[in-house]
C-alpha cells in the first residue's frame, strides 16, 4: 500500500462559503499504475509557491520514498 502526502506552505484553510477543503488529493488506477493529483480549489495568486509531495510506501524506509517538489505559478487575469 502507498499513500501520497503533500505539504503546502501558506494558506491551508477551507473556503468559508462552500465548506470544502482548500486542498485535496485524487488518485486514479490504470492497470497496476496509480496516478496521484493534488487538487487546489478556488485558485488564487496566494497559492503560488512550492509544493512538496511524497509517496509513503509500507515496508520501505523514508529516505527511499519518491518525493517531488512542484512549483506553481498563478497568473492574474
Amino acid at each position: 500500500m502507498s499513500v501520497l502526502l503533500c505539504f503546502v506552505l501558506g494558506n491551508t484553510g477551507a473556503n468559508e462559503d462552500s465548506g470544502l477543503r482548500k486542498y485535496d488529493i485524487q488518485s486514479r488506477l490504470n492497470g497496476r499504475r496509480i496516478t496521484y493529483m493534488l487538487v487546489i480549489r478556488y485558485l488564487a495568486e496566494e497559492d503560488a509557491g512550492d509544493y512538496l509531495c511524497t509517496i509513503t510506501i509500507q515496508g520501505v524506509e523514508w529516505p527511499e520514498w519518491p518525493t517531488k517538489i512542484g512549483k506553481l505559478t498563478v497568473q492574474s487575469k
